[in-house]
């Protein structure tokens, strides 16, 4: 079994050195690590993958307008026993407002075109979010006769589909799917609510995570400040500024903490500006790498705060658990399938004061968290070797229907 899995987005940390400098330069700060990692959980499982990498090269409008090149690749043989390609396609801001969406998709779709004949013969694509990578997946397995599944991560999903040619684009690309994959069962219904032709053919895998990486301390601390994190993009859905709201809270409480907000994004610096008030209280780190945010999590974190708005599924809350830190995250849908009170709290979004309770009550009663119960309720649930195993099922499922 061969399979390509597809994703337009990486951690620019996690990009070869052969890349040319200019799409080096112009790659956005939005990691998609756990690709990365289902590939190298599906490799370690008997799975011949490739991992393609149809990157979007930042051009000017006149670059926009000029016609498409063919696709430059750069290919790496990594330790995790699989082999990422990479290509490059011209992108501009433009692309991502809703009018010129689909189009973003049919040029990401060239570039898919040019690693899929790169990569040679192949049995399944299986795509990761459905715009535009989904998009892209479905004109390039169409023309190579090739079954295709797409995870929808979106958590923007309601909002985009409003829009009448992204629902129609949308909808013939997982209409056509072998398989519609959510990393939840919030996310399922979500699917389901816009498209519930699909609902024979919309499962429910979740992300896996590496939990090697991630070490449960061997004690809880008893004294010092609390120290609370926050990991993931510096963007809207995330609501970082809720979390700065309960911090200003506990601070007036007297509640003696430090927070850390790991991480990057477009709303960095008004988050900064933002968080002043709180002084010393408050530090952003940027972005961290893989290592970094283990670390981080590990040695430096007594309380994971997760304040979206949406989440559809949130590794980094399963992270923390493997860490043995537990979590305080709001009632936003995936979350709600992963955290119990066993393993941390539940609030409602956009709820600063329950937060801020919840925060204070999860570092009070820490003895009630014990780490390694925290660990272990992470490996059973959502490792890596145990995602992959059944996504490997799944793909073995889809070629028996291909034939």
């Amino acid at each position: 079994m061969r399979i390509a899995v597809a994703v337009d987005a990486y951690s620019a940390a996690a990009l070869p050195e052969a890349l040319p400098a200019r799409v080096r330069a112009t790659q956005r700060a939005l990691a998609k690590t756990f690709v990365r990692e289902e590939a190298a959980s599906l490799a370690a499982a008997g799975v011949e993958v490739e991992l393609l990498v149809p990157l979007p090269e930042r051009v000017g409008l006149l670059g926009l307008l000029a016609p498409q090149r063919d696709a430059e690749i750069v290919t790496r043989a990594n330790e995790d026993g699989f082999t990422e390609r990479f290509a490059f396609w011209p992108y501009h801001p433009l692309l991502r407002r809703a009018p010129l969406a689909l189009l973003a998709a049919r040029r990401e779709a060239r570039a898919l075109g040019s690693l899929l004949d790169a990569a040679g013969p192949l049995d399944l694509l299986h795509a990761h979010f459905a715009l535009p990578t989904g998009c892209a997946a479905a004109r390039v397995a169409a023309a190579r006769g090739l079954p295709y599944l797409v995870t929808v991560h979106e958590s923007q999903l309601e909002a985009t589909v409003r829009w009448p040619h992204l629902r129609r684009g949308i909808g013939r690309a997982l209409a056509h799917a072998a398989r519609v994959v959510a990393v939840s069962d919030f996310q399922r219904r979500r699917i389901l609510d816009a498209f519930p032709a699909l609902e024979p053919k919309t499962v429910v895998v979740p992300n896996g995570v590496d939990v090697s990486r991630f070490t449960p301390r061997a004690n809880i601390r008893t004294e010092g400040d609390a120290r609370i994190s926050f990991v993931g993009n510096l963007v809207e859905v995330k609501n970082v500024p809720l979390l700065l709201e309960a911090a200003r809270r506990l601070a007036a409480e007297g509640f003696a903490f430090k927070l850390a907000i790991a991480g990057d994004g477009p709303l960095r610096s008004a988050l900064e500006n933002a968080a002043r008030d709180l002084g010393e209280r408050a530090r952003f780190t940027g972005p961290l790498g893989r290592k970094e945010a283990a670390t981080l999590l590990g040695e430096r974190t007594d309380v994971l705060v997760l304040p979206s708005r949406v989440e559809t599924f949130g590794i980094v809350a399963i992270e923390a658990l493997a860490s043995g830190v537990p979590v305080v995250a709001t009632r936003c849908g995936g979350p709600e399938e992963t955290i119990t009170n066993d393993v941390g709290r539940l609030v409602p979004p956009g709820d600063a004061g329950a937060l801020a309770r919840a925060i204070r009550e999860v570092w009070e009663k820490r003895v009630g968290f014990p780490p390694a119960r925290l660990a272990d309720y992470a490996r059973e649930r959502y490792a890596r070797e145990r995602v992959a195993a059944r996504l490997a099922r799944l793909y073995e499922e889809v070629l028996r229907e291909h034939g």
